[in-house]
């Protein structure tokens, strides 16, 4: 079954097999936090270019 969620960046569809899940929270000691999904190319695109991009190798 394809599961499909939205990205958090673009608004299209994103398979959950396949997308980047990330995690927020408002402070460091936050307990409460929540959760995106986003297309890997989405996420790349965000960051900047001197944030290491390890996830990023099969792009």
């Amino acid at each position: 079954m394809n599961i499909e969620a939205v990205c958090c960046f673009c608004g299209k569809s994103v398979l959950v097999k396949e997308a980047i899940s990330l995690s927020v929270k408002v402070d460091i000691d936050a307990v409460e936090e929540q959760g995106f999904l986003c297309h890997r190319k989405c996420l790349k695109s965000k960051l900047d270019k001197r944030i290491a991009n390890y996830l990023f190798i099969d792009l």
